[in-house]
């Protein structure tokens, strides 16, 4: 119900509007005292006014206005208290008519007289209303409009003129007390709205504070990635690569974009990839599934198509939108070549075991035997040389000198072996004319060789067939050859080469083939020099090289399978070998069991 504050100085005025307006409205009338003279009230100096407790708003049952408030009135205000509730004392204005005002009220209606009096009140009152609306209604007789000395709507919302009409004032009233509760709704509605704007402000604050957040927890996830040594991929649900770092951009060559919306099949070989899959569906079922690539070697692709190793690990990342897996991608080429040099480091250490051994086996062989015939042939001279004539005498000394000879070449071939192991052999290369070389070296060969075999030496295109050696007139004679006279300028083929590298290579290979062919058999020697190469060539027609000997051909003290009951120390090849990586050349070798073996060495001149 609103509440309706009658200022009417006319007291059939005041009892009409009273009757008017009870009727829907609470409707508060001053006493006659309150609205006297300004002046005879502000004679009085001590005085205390209670106010109507319906007249109190904000929880606030009754107030005590006094003119000397600091007085406190604890007595009567404690009493109030116990009657009423809640209270307090406040200051009286000077006048008690002012005070009147101060009463809550939803609308004033009030006469000229009343207007005049309390003109500053109702303006301060309407101020301190704001924004609420507080209409104050005018009453005047007509022919009073025009007398009014200040303007009439600083302070009052509506005029109504004397003589009043029920049905207009009634009208009025509504119309303002309407007003006034718009008013108040949209106070309140103001401050609804201005909590809800502080509401959302603050929700703003919290969501920026969050994003600001989550941006900083992105930046520093994408920072861990970056500054991650190995490769990382994560992969979403639909297995497509969703996050990469710049690690896997090195490794594989491939940009971001590239990779971004692929699977991990793409940095995969074909053979592997079904391999990969399986292991990335296990993962996911089971967490602690282990690495990928434990147990299998397992490969990546780059963008050029070429292949290395690697280590996969793969953990999961639990997210609102599901499970996001992460693959940690290594290289792991240094790994594996550091592995293999640890294995071969492990195969040499046993390979030089088994040399060890090897070479035991040969001193003693190689050694034994001979130093018993010295031994034996010692003893004879020492003991029978009185009995034996001068030339037996001879005989036997030769011999030892023959055996003594034999082992002194074999420690010579151990030594060569560990100074070229040991990176401490020497190159002296001279002018060297390789046919002449060549040529001398096949006929002290085949001085040795018994008459047993027969090399055919061929030098740009031109062949020399040695059976009998003629030393007077340089010619060769064959069964089916005419006999062949080489001028000194023929075939001139001036080179620089190590002269006693050179005549170890060749010498060890002719050997070797005349030694490993059957009796009567041809050893083909050819040399061709061209483009700063020379390239010598020594076929036989011997016993060939079991396939499984060959990777191992050239290591020191190492013999074929099949060379039965034929002498020899497994030392020729690997000076061979050594010799020519000296000259830093190379030496391939190509071979049949049954059919023969050919070597070729290109040494560079």
């Amino acid at each position: 119900m609103s509440r309706i504050l009658l200022l009417v100085e006319q007291k059939e005025n005041r009892r009409l509007l009273s009757e008017w307006l009870a009727g829907h409205h609470e409707v508060l009338l001053p006493d006659e005292k309150e609205t006297g003279s300004r002046g005879a009230k502000e004679q009085e100096n001590n005085r205390e006014i209670l106010l109507n407790p319906q007249s109190c708003r904000n929880g606030i049952n009754w107030r005590l206005l006094s003119s000397q408030p600091e007085r406190g009135f604890p007595t009567l205000a404690a009493l109030l208290s116990t009657q009423h509730g809640q209270g307090t004392v406040l200051p009286l204005p000077l006048s008690p008519q002012s005070l009147i005002l101060n009463t809550a009220f939803d609308l004033c209606v009030l006469d000229s007289v009343a207007l005049k009096q309390f003109w500053e009140e109702v303006q301060a009152r309407k101020a301190t209303e704001l924004p609420v609306f507080l209409p104050f209604l005018l009453i005047v007789p007509r022919q009073d409009v025009g007398l009014m000395t200040r303007h009439p709507w600083k302070s009052v919302d509506e005029l109504v003129t004397i003589p009043i009409e029920k049905m207009e004032l009634q009208t009025r009233v509504k119309m303002l007390l309407r007003t006034r509760q718009l008013s108040w709704d949209l106070k309140q509605r103001n401050a609804e709205l201005k909590e809800t704007n502080e509401r959302s402000q603050q929700e703003i604050v919290k969501h920026q504070q969050a994003e600001a957040q989550l941006r900083q927890s992105e930046e520093k996830f994408r920072q861990f990635l970056e500054a991650a040594p190995d490769a990382i991929a994560i992969v979403g649900a639909s297995d497509r690569i969703v996050l990469v770092n710049t690690q896997i951009e090195k490794m594989f060559g491939y940009e971001r974009d590239e990779l971004l919306g692929n699977t991990l099949e793409m940095l995969l070989p074909d053979y592997i990839r079904r391999v990969h899959d399986r292991e990335r569906t296990d993962s996911c079922c089971e967490p602690q599934v282990p690495p990928m690539g434990v147990g299998f070697e397992l490969f990546a692709r780059r963008k050029d198509g070429t292949e290395f190793p690697v280590d996969v690990s793969l953990s999961h990342i639990e997210t609102p939108q599901g499970f996001l897996v992460t693959s940690i991608i290594r290289n792991i080429t240094v790994r594996k070549q550091a592995e293999e040099e640890i294995h071969k480091a492990l195969e040499q250490e046993r390979q030089l075991g088994e040399l060890k051994s090897r070479f035991v086996s040969m001193v003693s062989h190689e050694f034994r035997n001979p130093l018993t015939s010295i031994s034996l042939s010692a003893h004879m001279l020492e003991h029978c040389s009185n009995e034996w004539s001068q030339e037996k005498k001879s005989k036997y000394l030769l011999r030892i000198k023959d055996i003594v000879r034999n082992m002194t070449d074999l420690l010579e071939d151990v030594l060569l072996i560990g100074r070229a192991d040991a990176g401490k052999s020497e190159f002296n290369p001279v002018s060297l004319d390789l046919t002449e070389f060549c040529r001398n070296l096949v006929e002290e060969i085949q001085l040795s060789a018994s008459n047993q075999h027969e090399i055919n030496f061929v030098s740009n295109q031109t062949q020399f067939k040695l059976e009998n050696f003629n030393t007077d007139n340089y010619s060769f004679q064959g069964s089916n050859l005419e006999c062949l006279t080489v001028t000194e300028n023929e075939f001139e083929t001036i080179v620089s080469m190590d002269e006693k590298l050179l005549r170890q290579i060749l010498n060890n290979l002719l050997s070797n083939a005349i030694k490993y062919s059957p009796e009567g058999g041809i050893v083909h020697f050819g040399l061709t020099c061209q483009n700063g190469e020379a390239t010598f060539q020594i076929r036989d027609e011997g016993i060939g090289i079991p396939p499984a000997d060959l990777a191992r051909l050239f290591e020191t003290f190492h013999r074929a399978k099949n060379v039965g009951k034929i002498p020899g120390t497994g030392l020729g090849l690997a000076i061979v070998k050594r010799c020519v990586e000296i000259h830093g050349g190379k030496i391939a070798v190509d071979s049949q069991v049954g059919l023969g073996t050919t070597f070729t060495v290109t040494l560079p001149c």
